[in-house]
């Protein structure tokens, strides 16, 4: 009798054990964020929300790459920790209004969906407390919006312009460019080639401008910008007579292709280009200003990694 007891509670003992075992290992910890920790089951909850080939990849049979999809799962997690965290230190408001409007919106964007799918019979409001949304999501999105406020304090336009014009030499192009006007006309014209350079200086104005406040004009060969070069880069001929020149300065008319001496032109320079301009690099400018501010809520808000404990078994 004591025999059969024995195996009866081996059998009923056996699946609770193993129970336990899953979810002392779901508890496991995978770093530490502020001594906030981030379990297995945090990570594990990251990579079902996945599509299949990237959950695929946390789970493929080469080590490195299931190790690496893993690491780049749980530092996802560690920065919206970071964020989180030190929006909260911060102190940020965050209204009841806001929170709702921003919900109503995911509400019709979800009810539109359905429709769109043919679903328009399931409840917006399905499985949600009285207010029609559960404290857990109201949470989450008042935390996301926090998070909103601090990101757009650190990265915004002042932010960016002040890094960039702190930052000369990072932009500063070398050699420098510079960018010129070509009025070309036929050489029988070069009184009014002469006549159109001394307009352009003394007024300061662009050959175009000038050309265009002159009436009975003569055909243009040409008259517009060249792309930014590098002075060296220029042709000899124009080369030989706009150096020196300064900003706004006409050269004096000179044949522009020793095998055409029919044309003859003037060259203006526009403006020298020492720097790339802010436009152009703004989106770098953004992206390395978030990358100091992790790195400052990282020396911050400690973070402690157990890399070892990544490369466990994923079932399923």
């Amino acid at each position: 009798m004591r025999r059969h007891i024995c195996f009866l509670l081996f059998f009923v003992l056996a699946p609770l054990t193993g129970c336990g075992l899953l979810v002392d290992q779901g508890r496991q910890v995978m770093a530490e964020v502020g001594g906030k920790p981030i379990r297995r089951d945090d990570l594990m909850a990251r990579i079902r929300m996945l599509p299949f080939e990237e959950r695929a990849k946390t789970n493929d049979p080469d080590q490195a790459v299931r190790l690496d999809a893993r690491r780049s799962l749980l530092e996802n997690i560690i920065i919206e920790e970071l964020l989180i965290l030190e929006a909260e230190s911060r102190g940020n408001q965050v209204s009841d209004e806001e929170v709702f409007a921003v919900l109503e919106a995911r509400e019709q964007e979800e009810q539109e969906a359905e429709l769109e799918e043919g679903m328009g019979g399931t409840s917006a409001h399905e499985h949600k407390g009285e207010d029609g949304h559960s404290k857990q999501e109201i949470n989450e999105v008042r935390r996301q919006l926090m998070v909103q406020k601090m990101i757009g304090e650190e990265l915004n336009e002042t932010t960016r312009k002040r890094y960039y014009e702190a930052h000369p030499d990072e932009f500063s192009i070398s050699p420098p460019q510079f960018v010129y006007e070509l009025l070309v006309v036929d050489a029988r014209n070069d009184r009014f080639l002469k006549d159109t350079a001394q307009k352009a200086e003394q007024e300061g104005v662009a050959l175009s401008a000038a050309v265009a406040s002159v009436p009975d004009a003569p055909p243009i060969n040409f008259c517009g910008e060249i792309p930014p070069t590098p002075f060296m880069r220029l042709t000899p001929a124009i080369r030989e007579k706009v150096k020196g020149l300064s900003i706004d300065q006409v050269s004096e008319p000179f044949q522009i292709n020793p095998a055409d001496p029919n044309l003859h032109a003037v060259a203006r320079l526009a403006r020298r280009i020492d720097a790339i301009p802010y436009e152009q690099v703004k989106q770098a400018i953004n992206q390395k200003l978030y990358e100091n501010f992790l790195r400052e809520l990282r020396d911050k808000h400690k973070v402690v990694y157990y890399q070892d404990r990544l490369d466990y078994r994923l079932e399923g």
